[in-house]
């Protein structure tokens, strides 16, 4: 019988449970990658979609910093991608363990933290909200001040940086549920042994 909670999701994985020889074949996404994947590949677009935002800012906008974001995600969408990477290959169990712990790490801190809710929540969020709300200019550059940050004066500068703050959620959607299948294979008593889809 299969576990509650998993039957119904569709990538191949392989269940087992300990002290026993039976395997369970489950069908998670044949088509469409696994939740994890789907979060990293979602971190990733996050990370292109800062690159973009801040390479624009720096046209409109004289401050040099704005690119200066631009150029530091880079890198960080490399190693994003190499950790992600050597996860998947990994046949070590404690290898694989910490390639999946370095890459939760990374992920939380920059796209979803730095970019997604710091960047994205409260630089544009919260601050279109607060500029349409009509919150008098003394207290909006008290809580955004110049020249750090502008005031919404350009469509594609604040839908770019918002956007950042609705795909973080996006991203962190998917991890929830991969953290929510992976509670469902333990309080079963299974052990997880993931395949590549690569």
């Amino acid at each position: 019988m299969l576990p509650n909670g998993v039957a119904s999701k569709r990538v191949s994985k392989f269940y087992t449970r300990p002290g026993t020889t039976t395997l369970i074949a489950l069908q998670i996404n044949i088509l469409i990658m696994n939740n994890l994947h789907k979060f990293f590949l979602t971190t990733l677009c996050l990370m292109g979609l800062t690159i973009f935002h801040h390479f624009y800012a720096s046209i409109i906008y004289p401050q040099a910093f704005r690119a200066h974001v631009a150029y530091v995600s880079i890198p960080v969408v490399v190693l994003e991608y190499i950790i992600y990477r050597e996860y998947r290959k990994a046949t070590n169990p404690l290898k694989k363990r910490l390639h999946y712990i370095l890459f939760q790490i990374l992920a939380w801190s920059v796209p979803i933290l730095l970019i997604g809710f710091y960047e994205g929540g409260y630089n544009h969020f919260l601050k279109n909200i607060l500029f349409f709300a009509g919150v008098k200019l003394n207290i909006l550059t008290d809580l955004f001040p110049p020249p750090m940050y502008e005031m919404p004066n350009n469509f594609i500068f604040e839908f770019t940086g918002i956007l950042q703050f609705v795909t973080a959620i996006y991203a962190l959607l998917f991890l929830l549920r991969h953290y929510k299948e992976q509670n469902i294979v333990r309080s079963n008593g299974l052990r997880h042994i993931s395949l590549n889809t690569n």
